[in-house]
């Protein structure tokens, strides 16, 4: 009966030890270390997705080394993500319109200058010439593709968005999916 206790108290004792350290590992993470993507997604009339948007907030520093500033982000502070389009569908996805903009203020984005802002989701949205900047394969996204780039937006304004705006065509319908990408001088937290 002794060694049995002895045998069980030890053990208890291993696993109050790990347990220990694994809250003291856990509460030494930032607060933002976990961030959950966001998702807006087109669903079709029977609530199946067609069209998908994970946006994923990865920090003050690009992941990609290749991903092109007009600027270096050491000296303009600026929030990256990771965004993500999908079709989960067996039909192709056209792109027909693609609009962005910054919630507060003017600024460029994406080489298109705004003088106009809006304190309004969506106020100043500027449309993208599709024919010049296709996205995708020729603004079409195939059957069950997946197409993930590193985003970055910047500003004056803090807190600020960047408000984007998608009109696809699947199998014959028309859907509108919209999300947005904050920024926040300084912080590196969402």
């Amino acid at each position: 009966m002794t060694s049995n206790l002895s045998a069980f108290t030890c053990a208890m004792r291993n696993v109050l030890a790990a347990l220990a350290l694994l809250t003291l590992g856990a509460s030494s993470l930032p607060a933002f270390a976990v961030d959950e993507p966001s998702r807006a997604v087109a669903r079709d009339a029977q609530g199946h997705e067609v069209f998908v948007v994970e946006l994923l907030y990865v920090g003050k520093k690009p992941l990609d080394a290749r991903t092109r500033l007009p600027h270096n982000p050491d000296d303009v502070d600026t929030d990256f993500y990771k965004v993500t389009f999908r079709n989960p569908t067996t039909k192709p996805v056209t792109l027909k319109h693609y609009a962005s903009g910054l919630r507060y203020g003017a600024g460029t984005i994406v080489g298109q200058t705004s003088a106009i802002g809006g304190d309004s989701w969506g106020a100043g949205l500027q449309p993208r010439d599709l024919v010049k900047q296709p996205m995708f394969d020729n603004n079409v996204l195939a059957p069950g593709r997946t197409v993930t780039a590193e985003h970055f937006i910047y500003g004056k304004i803090t807190p600020n968005y960047f408000d984007r705006v998608m009109r696809i065509e699947h199998d014959g319908a028309t859907y509108e999916v919209k999300w947005e990408m904050r920024y926040s001088r300084g912080t590196g937290g969402r």
